[in-house]
């Protein structure tokens, strides 16, 4: 810092007592002499202080955190930025705004499995009392020299900024700039909003609508630097880390759990074959314990026996109703065919890497539009509510049963493998009602060559489509 104030005081020094040339002829050079007076004239003061400002931003000092938990997860550090207000003025605070962003796009970048979002408290201690810069500028200038030390600090594969700019009043620009910490890639996505401030950015729609369409163009451009980077992390991870725990046995049981046998009361508390009227029991007034030396006969009370098929039947019918409002909110009814597409099965050390190839050849069939696909939030869910092992080779009982709670007709399976130095990929398109396999395909690439399973998805998802003779 005291280099840096060294520097700007030794450049303003020399503009101050610059001494202009003279012509040849004796007369000095146009209007330089009356320009030096006006610039002695203003105060070096303010100028100072700006410069000082300016370069405070590439000063920040963040301190380093302590290192997580070996996962290979993508760590992602999300940083929400409000630029210029414009005109009209933001309509929620920063503060509010930054805590709405991280909430959202934490839960989905979770739910996708692909990612793991810095934790608040993480930030917090890394960044401690210095102010932050509220211009992406700053951020992104000299090649991401801050980006990249706020990244290193939190142990960030990536860092995500999602700024909003008023600057376009009545207009506002929304933009994810995505930042790979190690390669210094910088992935950017912006979309204009019509508004008079973004109280008119609703959660709903900024999660079901304006970030996911940002988001799917945004991995659309990235998918290549985050496959490389998964892979680089699960071959760096300990051998113990990366071993995968065999899955238990699972079956699903629609059907509610049989009512459980009721035991035989004790003997000292067993009811007596025949009881005293009601009537007669209520007029008998309660003996006194202290006068009666008569032990009293003990009347067992029996408690309303349990109805747990109908707890489980009245939970079954809950969850469906609100999955299929989920559904029917988020799928327009259409006469195409449900798909639902499984996450790849692989080893552990290479979830990740086939979790993005699973989501990329969604984006594949989404774009060929003969499907009406379930979206994986929602496979997901019902999964988890019938107490599931996640696989990408479900049962084939499983794929009938989920595909009915899911309304879907046919299914996606596959798995992704390494022989010697090759990986495979192999999938497979199935009608649920019958089973019958109805499209299949296979890709495969050497080990460096990656990138090449993206770039053939199109051809994958082609063949899957088409139907199998």
């Amino acid at each position: 810092m005291i280099c840096q104030l060294d520097l700007i005081l030794g450049k303003i020094d020399m503009l101050m007592n610059f001494q202009p040339q003279l012509e040849e002829n004796g007369s000095f050079k146009g209007n330089r002499m009356k320009k030096i007076t006006s610039w002695k004239s203003i105060s070096v003061i303010p100028l100072i202080v700006t410069l000082l400002c300016f370069n405070a931003c590439t000063t920040i000092q963040f301190k380093a955190i302590a290192p997580p938990q070996p996962s290979i997860k993508l760590r992602v550090a999300i940083l929400p930025i409000s630029a210029n207000p414009g005109r009209y003025g933001f309509g929620l605070p920063h503060d509010r705004w930054s805590n709405l962003m991280i909430k959202m796009v934490t839960e989905h970048l979770q739910d996708t499995g692909i990612y793991e979002a810095v934790p608040q408290e993480d930030v917090n201690y890394a960044v401690g009392t210095d102010v932050l810069p509220v211009d992406q500028y700053w951020w992104l200038k000299d090649d991401y020299a801050l980006l990249k030390q706020y990244g290193k600090a939190l142990y960030a594969d990536y860092v995500m900024i999602i700024t909003r700019d008023g600057s376009r009043s009545p207009s506002y620009k929304y933009s994810i700039n995505f930042f790979n910490t190690e390669t210094r890639m910088c992935y950017l996505f912006s979309e204009l909003v019509e508004g008079s401030g973004t109280d008119d950015l609703s959660r709903d729609y900024f999660l079901n609508k304006l970030y996911p369409r940002m988001y799917r163009k945004l991995f659309s451009q990235a998918k290549g630097d985050l496959l490389a980077t998964a892979i680089r992390k699960g071959g760096l991870m300990p051998e113990e880390e990366t071993k995968k725990p065999a899955p238990p046995e699972t079956k699903i049981a629609l059907a509610p759990p049989s009512v459980p046998k009721i035991a035989s009361a004790p003997p000292e508390v067993a009811i007596e074959k025949k009881p005293a009227p009601i009537a007669e029991a209520l007029q008998k007034p309660v003996p006194d314990m202290k006068k009666d030396t008569e032990t009293p006969r003990i009347i067992a009370k029996v408690a309303p026996v349990p109805r747990p098929e109908l707890e489980a039947a009245d939970k079954r019918k809950e969850f469906e109703k609100k999955l299929e409002h989920e559904m029917q909110t988020e799928t327009p009814v259409t006469d195409k065919a449900k798909l639902v597409v499984y996450d790849f099965d692989t080893i552990e050390r290479l979830n990740v890497v086939a979790l993005i190839l699973t989501h990329a050849l969604r984006e594949e069939l989404f774009i060929l539009g003969q499907f009406s696909l379930v979206n994986r939030e929602n496979m997901m869910q019902v999964m988890q509510e019938l107490k599931l092992q996640h696989s990408g080779l479900v049962a084939e009982k499983e794929i009938v049963e989920l595909g009915k709670w899911l309304a879907a007709n046919q299914a996606v399976t596959g798995r992704l493998a390494m022989l010697g130095n090759s990986y495979v990929l192999q999938a497979a398109r199935t009608d649920i009602k019958t089973m019958r396999t109805l499209g299949i395909g296979t890709l495969k690439c050497s080990s460096g060559q990656e990138e090449e399973l993206l770039s053939s998805m199109p051809i994958l998802a082609r063949k899957l489509i088409e139907s199998k003779k």
